[in-house]
């Protein structure tokens, strides 16, 4: 049998490995387009007509993606109490991925998180459009029973 901490250990270096490989296709592939795939000039952001500041924009945008995050969790511990779809969806993922500790659970969502916003926002949505690049998105979130599909569409 092998041990819990060496089955997260091997999960991590693979992750590392995936999102690596995705991170650097995203910032080649922003780079070669001559944009920067970590934030946008001022000029681009909706923020810079109201909110011209950069420290300004930076905070509002910090404080908005913290309260939606805190928001996301604390809905997802009532849906999963409350909704039999979200209590199937909580055991098929955590029957995927195992049992975490709260660490890992931490470097799976801030590694996923930042990697997938630098590919798919930074270097995706600029050469592809929000609507097509929010298809391929979610296409690549579909899993493998239909016990996915609320994690899709979200």
């Amino acid at each position: 049998m092998i041990p819990c901490g060496l089955v997260l250990h091997r999960r991590m270096g693979t992750a590392v490995l995936v999102y690596g490989l995705l991170a650097a296709s995203g910032i080649l592939w922003a780079v070669l387009a001559g944009r920067s795939p970590l934030w946008l000039r001022a000029e681009d952001a909706w923020l810079s007509g109201w909110l011209p500041s950069t420290a300004a924009r930076t905070g509002l945008s910090l404080a908005l993606g913290l309260g939606v995050a805190l928001l996301a969790v604390r809905g997802t511990r009532v849906l999963v109490q409350r909704t039999a779809w979200a209590k199937r969806l909580h055991i098929e993922l955590r029957g995927m991925v195992g049992p975490l500790t709260g660490a890992a659970i931490a470097f799976f969502s801030l590694t996923s998180g930042f990697v997938e916003e630098l590919f798919f926002r930074g270097a995706m949505q600029p050469a592809l459009g929000v609507v097509l690049t929010s298809l391929v998105f979610g296409a690549v979130h579909v899993g493998p029973t239909r016990a996915f599909l609320p994690w899709t569409a979200w």
